[in-house]
């Protein structure tokens, strides 16, 4: 989850170039779907796998947990997303500036979301998820001109 924020922050300090982007893009999307398909081999026995973010005590670090259901979201989620930016750079929408750090952010919510074995850390995460996909959200409407105000008719 850690890797895909680092990512996002790295694309926006450098210079946007289009195909760093993808590349970039690519590389972590493919790497999050490898580290499911990880958990997913990790958890094939039944076994959950368990880790507090940060080392600190109980109540106060940030669990995260993975057993076989998480881990299957995790690698569906990371297939997923991997399609649908490469259906993007395919499409050209990928070319919008801050679009791959944006879909970066969201994948790292995600992530975050099916990972986190806390109610607070869920809230967090899913806030996360939703800020770039906002923006995406709006990057991806056409822009149409507003259309004009309505006169008064009179129909009688």
């Amino acid at each position: 989850m850690a890797v895909p924020l680092l990512l996002a922050g790295a694309l926006i300090l450098v210079p946007q170039r289009r195909l760093l982007n993808r590349v970039v893009l690519l590389a972590a999307l493919t790497a999050s779907t490898a580290g499911g398909v990880t958990l997913v081999l990790g958890s094939l026995e039944g076994t959950t796998l368990a880790h507090a973010v940060g080392l600190w005590p109980g109540g106060i670090a940030i669990p995260f947990a993975a057993d076989m259901l998480t881990a299957l979201m995790l690698t569906v989620t990371g297939l997923l997303t991997t399609t649908c930016a490469a259906f993007a750079m395919a499409a050209g929408s990928a070319d919008r500036p801050f679009f791959a750090p944006l879909v970066l952010v969201l994948t790292a919510g995600v992530n975050g979301a099916l990972l986190t074995a806390d109610l607070f850390n869920l809230f967090v995460f899913i806030e996360v998820m939703l800020l770039p996909s906002y923006a995406l959200f709006v990057m991806a409407a056409p822009g149409r001109a507003r259309p004009p105000a309505s006169r008064a008719c009179d129909c009688t």
